[in-house]
């Protein structure tokens, strides 16, 4: 309960917080704003403590106290206060009509694929959730439990974790503070859902001023899929098992079937109800991007620190919305000088035909990449110096000025968690190489791989582009660039992990194509079959991906922890030292790590491979440590291993003489084929 009640004072400060700097705003708007805010600094004000204090509950206390500072500094500033005033813009019903249906979906995914109690006492999740959600729990348990701070990987100890873990570590609050492990993880989950959707589709009308358009590009968001349900309708006549496995194979669906090199999975299924930090990345970018417009266009420099502050606290909630982020944003410092020139009809001409001329480079021949975006900036860079050159140096620097409202907080916040998290492990080890195409090497057509993956709106965003009128150009040229740096960088071991980019460039693709199909469907007014118009582009653009939210909806049910890995987790939490060592077999359905909080030697390399970490070594003396009696109690001493785990798991990967443990190490539990070994001094007290 204090846990519930710890997380719903952020959300109620961040609320009263939202009334004071968007006084004039709907209430929509002022909700929206003051949860997302609310959720920020429940995950951010116990950081700074936890350095001092350990992730403690004095930390979360003072982290209380920190919020109420923080609202009656703001309250002096900004005395006026919208109150419970119920003021509206007409959006309401729109936004409830749209935002609740997805909401529930997304809802119901997450609470039949979080840690679902099964009728025997084990833990259920989906198809999704199958590999990613393990990882999470993992981090979650351990900072919850052994309140080190910094923390360490529970999977790798001694190693800092430099993932970002801020979206986690709520969870991990929430757990301290009382409250179960499945509903620390969906409380919080629940809201940020909630306002990721209304987000986008604020963030959607505040670009493109069109109710109908924004409700349009939210579909095509969340739904997102392309022509990959072509794969799955050859023979139906003859077999239609083709089509049925869609729902009964693991991961055989239309947005995600490497066998056919579909990868550009759904939003829905494989990004926001596995991935919790993309699902908190995506939240808080949206109102970063939506803060950083608003300061543009009215050259407000509230919004432009408030947005700087925003995007400053990203890095450890998702580092990959932060570097869109600003890619994004540098992109709009410099297009934004120009828009003074925007009158000017070869500006706007050269920024539409450069963005088309980029897309084309890299859907069909990645190869000219990066000739392409050289040549580009080059010119962009020659229209800016230009520009410079023939006007009012003061007007420049006012503008430049300006942008240091924005420039300021964000390196103050970032640059301390890059330095200290992000670029040491990043350094090496995979991160950061050139690679012509995001998967290009993968072997298929590369504009057939573009077009059968995001399907109708990749076709109808260049017909798009250069319909756009010059207020969106300037927007969507930082999300062109975005789209040729994911395709020129890979920024992780990973290759795939680059969509976590692409998907906000997908974002404002996604927007754009809505607004021109609504722009066709205006001017086809009186005309006959104009919906069906609508139709088409929304049945070709979400099929494939409503097949596979349907195939995740089946697919609830899927054993994570079975009663007897849950039954020993219980028992290794309440009898063993929290920062305690155990080996296990590399699975990564590990209760010890997962359920427990315990650290273990080395966990799967499906985890720390893409995160940068060799585990070949560690893994090597698990291995001999389970199988060589004669070198066990010297490997075991040498890295401190507390516990030796003995499961079907265990045994099955290796040949372990457990008479050998038996006979000189005291067995301190043993129920339903799980054995626990006490192997050091602390650990057999």
């Amino acid at each position: 309960m204090l846990g519930i009640l710890y997380f719903s004072i952020f959300l109620i400060f961040g609320y009263l917080i939202s009334n004071r700097l968007f006084l004039t705003s709907p209430l929509y708007i002022r909700i929206w704003t003051g949860f997302t805010i609310g959720v920020l600094l429940s995950m951010w004000l116990v950081i700074p403590f936890s350095f001092f204090f350990g992730f403690t509950i004095v930390s979360h206390v003072l982290s209380i106290i920190l919020l109420l500072i923080i609202y009656f500094v703001i309250k002096i500033f900004y005395k006026n206060s919208a109150g419970l005033r119920l003021n509206f813009d007409g959006n309401e019903k729109t936004i409830i009509a749209l935002a609740l249906p997805i909401f529930l979906l997304i809802s119901y995914l997450l609470y039949t694929h979080v840690l679902f109690p099964g009728s025997n006492g084990n833990l259920l999740g989906g198809q999704s959730t199958y590999g990613d959600l393990s990882l999470h729990l993992g981090i979650i348990t351990s900072i919850a439990t052994q309140g080190k701070f910094p923390p360490e990987y529970s999977i790798y100890p001694g190693k800092l974790l430099s993932y970002p873990f801020l979206a986690d570590s709520l969870s991990s609050s929430m757990y301290l503070l009382g409250t179960s492990l499945r509903w620390s993880i969906l409380i919080p989950s629940f809201v940020m859902v909630l306002l990721m959707v209304l987000g986008f589709f604020i963030l959607s009308f505040e670009l493109i001023k069109h109710k109908y358009a924004s409700v349009f590009a939210t579909i095509l968001f969340f739904f997102n899929g392309g022509f990959g349900f072509i794969y799955f309708m050859d023979g139906l006549g003859k077999d239609t098992t083709n089509f049925t496995r869609i729902f009964t194979e693991y991961y055989h669906t239309p947005t995600n079937y490497n066998e056919h090199f579909i990868r550009w999975s759904n939003t829905i299924c494989d990004m926001i109800i596995p991935q919790r930090t993309t699902m908190a990345g995506w939240m808080i970018a949206i109102f970063a991007f939506w803060l950083l417009h608003k300061a543009i266009n009215e050259n407000n420099k509230t919004y432009f620190v408030l947005s700087g502050i925003t995007a400053g606290l990203l890095p450890m909630v998702h580092t990959h919305s932060f570097l869109a982020f600003g890619i994004i944003s540098a992109m709009w410092s410099i297009v934004y000088l120009l828009k003074n020139e925007y009158k000017n009809e070869y500006i706007t001409k050269f920024l539409k035909y450069d963005c088309v001329f980029l897309l084309l480079v890299f859907t069909i021949y990645p190869k000219f990449g990066l000739i392409a975006a050289i040549l580009s900036l080059i010119l962009l860079a020659g229209i800016v110096i230009l520009y410079i050159w023939q006007n009012d140096k003061q007007d420049i620097k006012n503008y430049i000025f300006s942008w240091f409202y924005f420039l300021v907080p964000v390196a103050i916040l970032a640059i301390p968690q890059l330095i200290f998290w992000t670029f040491p492990q990043s350094s090496g080890n995979g991160f950061l190489r050139l690679q012509a195409g995001w998967a290009a090497n993968e072997g298929d057509i590369w504009s057939w791989f573009w077009i059968k993956n995001v399907g109708i709106v990749l076709i109808l965003l260049i017909p798009a582009i250069l319909a756009a009128k010059r207020k969106f150009i300037n927007i969507y040229f930082g999300a062109t660039i975005l789209f040729v740096i994911s395709n020129l960088v890979l920024f992780q071991p990973n290759n795939y992990d680059n969509n976590k980019l692409l998907y906000i460039w997908y974002m404002f693709s996604a927007i754009l194509v809505a607004a021109y199909i609504f722009s066709i469907f205006n001017r086809m007014k009186g005309i006959q079959g104009r919906w069906t118009l609508i139709a088409i582009v929304v049945f070709l653009g979400t099929f494939s991906g409503i097949l596979t939210i349907g195939r995740e909806i089946k697919s609830a049910g899927i054993e994570n922890y079975s009663s007897a890995q849950v039954s020993a987790a219980e028992f290794v939490k309440a009898n063993t030292p929290k920062d305690s060592i155990f080996i296990t077999a590399d699975e990564h359905l590990n209760p010890v790590s997962s359920l427990a909080g315990r650290n273990i030697y080395v966990g799967t390399g499906l985890y720390l491979a893409f995160h940068g970490l060799d585990t070949s070594s560690r893994a090597a003396e698990v291995k001999q440590m389970y199988e060589s009696s004669n070198d066990f109690k010297h490997l075991a001493d040498k890295n401190k291993i507390d516990y030796v785990f003995v499961s079907d798991y265990e045994r099955n990967k290796y040949k372990i003489d457990l008479t050998y443990f038996e006979a000189n190490y005291p067995l301190i539990y043993h129920k339903s084929n799980i054995y626990i070994f006490a192997i050091s001094d602390r650990a057999k007290k």
